[in-house]
């Protein structure tokens, strides 16, 4: 059984406030775990303390945060009949997966199994996901607890991946979507910015699309914090949250519901904001673990359980995948 080393959150300060295919074959292949039931209500991965921080600037735009509040998490479900003197089905304990696949992702990639350097996508809708360039680490010890299947880990310089269909990842004119990951950080990325999904293109104060990426290492007088953009043309948004401790994986969700842009680290509410107005749809591949498009914001560390929905997961569905990817 794999162990999930357990730590707090760093604090977020409160301020006023193309596509290749190498020759060679490699195959990493994990069966589903089956998730624990085991109890994990109010034992959360808490972020100690912790406000998200209003104001300054994300990677060239404006950021407004929200308060982050501690809380416990729902405890995993057990789906089954009962047992006992009426000779029922014992309880089946549902896996991690399973409750990823119930709440209907577009494309989920497990990071476990990859082949000729692609992920599959768990959903059979064909979107899989293409290691890029060089440095990648296949097979690394994976985020759910009790569950065999592995992860990919990125240099943080060269290595990233594309989807083989980004444009059924722009969700434009104002369209829901639900970003989720499960990430393991490391210090001493190239990159100032290391962004988990990238799908926007332009400069700074004039970009269309959106990203979900950390800043784990800035500059003396700025804060470490994940970081949700929704930008529109002229319309940069950036809201904040924290960022988990080095070497400890963390749970990241970012959630668009038309109106308001919404941010979840560990299975808690980091921050949101209204978002008028709405993205079109773009060229940029759409990218994970650098920035889409350009060569830049690598992300240093383990990436797995990267799953996309076409509509806004609620605060229990996002709780409930936290929750399941801790139990033993």
């Amino acid at each position: 059984m794999r162990s999930l080393v357990r730590s707090s959150l760093l604090l977020v300060p409160t301020v006023s406030g193309a596509f290749w295919f190498a020759a060679c074959e490699s195959e990493f292949t994990a069966a589903d775990g089956a998730g624990g039931a085991a109890d994990l209500a109010g034992e959360a991965g808490q972020a100690v303390g912790g406000s998200a921080t209003t104001g300054g600037a994300a990677e060239g735009g404006n950021d407004a945060g929200g308060d982050a509040p501690n809380g416990g998490q729902a405890s995993p479900s057990i789906d089954g009949g009962s047992g006992g003197e009426q000779g029922g089905a014992a309880p089946v304990a549902r896996s991690y997966r399973q409750v990823v696949m119930d709440d209907q992702p577009l494309v989920y990639w497990r990071m476990g199994t990859v082949k000729n350097r692609v992920v599959t996508d768990e959903t059979s809708g064909g979107n899989d996901l293409v290691l890029q360039g060089t440095g990648e680490e296949l097979g690394v010890e994976g985020a759910i607890e009790g569950d065999p299947d592995l992860a990919v880990r990125f240099d943080g310089a060269k290595s990233f991946a594309i989807a083989t269909d980004a444009r059924a990842l722009d969700f434009p004119e104002g369209a829901k979507f639900t970003l989720e990951c499960w990430a393991r950080r490391e210090t001493g990325g190239s990159s100032y910015f290391q962004h988990l999904f990238s799908n926007v293109e332009g400069v700074a104060g004039n970009r269309d699309g959106f990203a979900l990426y950390l800043l784990p290492e800035p500059a003396q007088g700025d804060s470490p914090r994940s970081v949700f953009e929704y930008d529109r043309p002229l319309a940069d948004l950036g809201i904040w949250g924290p960022v988990v401790a080095e070497r400890v994986w963390g749970h990241y969700v970012s959630v668009f519901d038309g109106k308001q842009a919404t941010l979840y680290v560990n299975g808690t509410l980091a921050s949101t904001e209204t978002a008028a107005g709405s993205i079109a749809l773009r060229t940029v591949p759409f990218t994970v673990a650098r920035a889409a498009g350009v060569d830049g914001s690598y992300f240093k560390g383990a990436l797995d359980e990267l799953a996309i929905y076409a509509r806004s997961l609620t605060p229990a569905q996002i709780a409930e995948h936290f929750s399941f990817g801790r139990a033993p």
